[in-house]
């Protein structure tokens, strides 16, 4: 959740990683976010508020996305001719 924050804050990537795979937000987790985010910035995103807030987007229900912020690690992608997708 902090995660997620962070990055929506600031313009440009606030990680060093090179691969991120998380939940792909929605409509509804936008909203969701909008809702808590007084109580979330109050705590000082505290364990119980973000927990809170987690549960209530459910994420296991939400498809992944694959962010691939470098150069390296565009690199480690291939494509599957047979199944015609990306592997990674």
């Amino acid at each position: 959740m902090r995660f997620i924050l962070q990055n929506r804050k600031c313009d440009g990537c606030t990680h060093d990683y090179d691969i991120v795979i998380a939940p792909t937000a929605d409509a509804e987790t936008t909203t969701i976010i909008n809702e808590y985010y007084d109580e979330l910035e109050a705590s000082g995103y505290s364990d119980e508020v973000c927990e809170k807030v987690i549960a209530e987007l459910k994420p296991e229900n939400l498809p992944k996305q694959y962010f691939f912020r470098t150069q390296e690690a565009v690199k480690t992608l291939s494509f599957d001719k047979v199944k015609r997708q990306v592997i990674g």
